[in-house]
C-alpha cells in the first residue's frame, strides 16, 4: 500500500501491524483505536487525522507531516518521528516513552499530561507548545528551540538540556 491515497478513509479499530504506507496520504483519516505497531509510515501526510487511542509502538513516522493530528491517549512508545512536522497536533495523555522526535517541528502542539520520559527532543522547535503536567524525565532537550512553552507542573527529573529554559 506504499504511496496510497487514503484521504478520509475509516480504519477505526483495524489491525494494521507492520503495514507499509510509506509516502501515503491519510488526510482526515479516522485511525482511532488502530493497531499500527511496527508500521512503516515514513513521509506520510496525515493532516487532521484522528489517531485517538491508537497504538503506534515502534512505528517509523520519520518525516511525517501531521498538522492538527489528534493523537490523544495514543501509545507512541519507541516511535520514530525524526524530522517530522507535527504542528498543532494534540498528544494529550499520550505515551511517548523513548520516542525519537529529533529535529521535529512541534509548534503549538499539546502534550499535556503526556509521558515523554526518555524521549529524544533534541533540536526540536517547541514554540507555544503545551507540556503542562507532562513527564519529561530523562528526556533529551539539547538544542531545542523553546519559546513561550508551557511547562507548568511538568516533571523534568534528570532531563538533558534543561539549562536552556
Amino acid at each position: 500500500m506504499q504511496d496510497a491515497r487514503l484521504d478520509g478513509a475509516n480504519f477505526q479499530e483495524a489491525t494494521l501491524t507492520r503495514i507499509n504506507l510509506i509516502g501515503s496520504s491519510l488526510i482526515g483519516a479516522n485511525l482511532a483505536g488502530v493497531n499500527l505497531e511496527f508500521a512503516k509510515l515514513e513521509n506520510v501526510i496525515a493532516n487532521s487525522s484522528n489517531f485517538t487511542g491508537a497504538s503506534l509502538k515502534n512505528a517509523n513516522l520519520k518525516g511525517v507531516y501531521a498538522q492538527r493530528a489528534i493523537l490523544v491517549k495514543s501509545d507512541l512508545t519507541q516511535t520514530n518521528f525524526v524530522g517530522s512536522k507535527l504542528t498543532r497536533a494534540n498528544f494529550t495523555d499520550a505515551q511517548l516513552i523513548g520516542s525519537n522526535l529529533k529535529g521535529s517541528n512541534l509548534i503549538s502542539s499539546n502534550f499535556s499530561n503526556a509521558n515523554l520520559s526518555e524521549a529524544n527532543l533534541e533540536d526540536t522547535v517547541l514554540n507555544n507548545t503545551n507540556f503542562s503536567k507532562a513527564n519529561l524525565s530523562r528526556a533529551n532537550l539539547t538544542g531545542a528551540y523553546i519559546l513561550k512553552t508551557n511547562l507548568e507542573g511538568a516533571t523534568l527529573t534528570d532531563a538533558i538540556g534543561v539549562h536552556r529554559f
